[in-house]
């Protein structure tokens, strides 16, 4: 049996504020699990809002393409748990930006 190691951080999003740019990555998944507060979130398909306790999972590759963002006038709380491979590569499509996390 193999094991993976997570990495799990928990972020709080104020009015006007996002967890970063529109990504995806290569080499890790990630899921989103709301605290509180309602965040956006903008996905492959589209924008919704999330509510407390919505789980979302973000797979590896163009799929889980994401950005959460706080578009309330009240603050967000989220969890994030992302898969800890080394290297991987960071996408972000809108500026077409590859980074890789070593």
């Amino acid at each position: 049996m193999s094991s993976v190691a997570l990495a799990v951080s928990e972020l709080v999003l104020g009015p006007g504020e996002s967890d970063g740019p529109y990504r995806y990555l290569l080499g890790n998944e990630q899921w989103l699990l709301v605290l509180s507060g309602r965040p956006t979130l903008r996905h492959l398909d589209g924008v919704e809002v999330l509510e407390p306790g919505d789980l979302v999972a973000f797979g590896e590759g163009p799929s889980g393409a994401h950005e959460v963002r706080c578009d309330t006038d009240g603050p967000a709380r989220v969890l994030v748990l992302t898969t800890s491979q080394r290297p991987f590569v960071e996408v972000r499509p809108d500026t077409n930006e590859r980074l890789v996390h070593e």
